[in-house]
């Protein structure tokens, strides 16, 4: 037999057996507030099979709430749920971000930018990068010969330094672990394509790397002289622009050191003998441009 007891808004319902097959509950708009409720309905059985339950538009605020469904056994075969329009989200989980798609443009610039940063940790591309901003400023206007003397001077000067430098440790550059390392990419491709032993590979980039610093420094000596006759004169020009030259090489030193420490094996004291050496080729350079100058 049922038994309800109320008392001080608290209902005890024991031993109840509750048959509500093909029943139709509808329950819109409603607002259910259940706080520090507690619930037992262990060894309940529920048969729910057929049931169709419309609770659209329903706000339930069940806080600080107990449920105790321990040996619970809930039949609800042959039932129709319909949650359209809910929204559920896992506990402890963040919500799910949106994911927003590059354009290949995008993708492009951002390879190009990155590729830049990684290129730029040498010191041969932190001159080209100088050099190709003052050559862009000098297309809009006139720049001051300081400027010139200071970018051409660390660009040319930062060439021939890595020419010789390369030359000195040929064979570092031409040995598996070197082109392995930095030339992954043409590694793997020529591995793939070309049917040739890859020593072939390594001292034809090794040759390669050698080359095109002279070549780019040579370059950039021969077209100077366009951009010094088209340049704003300055007092004091030369010995401002050595002086610049000069705190590039500074600055850079300790970074550029155990960088090529590491790519090239250079030590200390190579790596100062090859310092030392190229700024006294820039105060040749820096001499040579004077002589065009004045030239003028």
């Amino acid at each position: 037999m049922n038994k309800c007891i109320s008392s001080s808004n608290n209902f005890t319902i024991s031993n109840a057996k509750c048959d509500i097959s093909n029943a139709k509950f509808t329950i819109s708009n409603a607002k259910f507030t259940i706080s520090n409720a507690k619930c037992d309905v262990s060894n309940a059985k529920y048969d729910v099979s057929n049931a169709k339950c419309d609770v659209s538009n329903a706000k339930c605020t069940i806080s600080n709430a107990k449920y105790d469904v321990s040996n619970a056994k809930c039949d609800v075969s042959n039932a129709k749920f319909d949650a359209s329009y809910s929204i559920i989200y896992k506990t402890n989980q963040p919500k799910p971000k949106p994911i927003l798609e590059l354009s290949f443009i995008q993708r492009i610039i951002k390879k190009i930018i990155q590729k830049n940063i990684k290129l730029n940790k040498f010191l041969c591309y932190r001159a080209a990068t100088l050099l190709i901003l003052t050559i862009i400023l000098s297309s809009f206007c006139k720049c001051y010969d300081v400027l010139i003397y200071a970018s051409f001077g660390t660009f040319i000067s930062a060439m021939f330094l890595g020419s010789r430098g390369l030359l000195g440790k040929f064979k570092v550059i031409a040995s598996r672990e070197h082109n392995e390392k930095f030339n992954h990419t043409m590694c793997y491709y020529w591995k793939k394509y070309v049917q040739l032993p890859e020593s072939f590979l390594f001292t034809f980039m090794a040759v390669f790397n050698i080359l095109w610093h002279m070549f780019y420094g040579f370059l950039a000596l021969y077209y100077v002289k366009t951009f010094i006759k088209n340049s704003i004169t300055t007092k004091y020009s030369y010995i401002i622009g050595y002086l610049l030259i000069l705190l590039f090489f500074v600055i850079n030193y300790n970074s550029d050191f155990k960088l090529y420490n590491n790519s090239l094996k250079c030590s200390a004291s190579e790596y100062n003998n090859a310092v030392f050496l190229t700024l006294l080729f820039a105060v040749g350079l820096i001499y040579y441009f004077k002589t065009i100058k004045v030239s003028i």
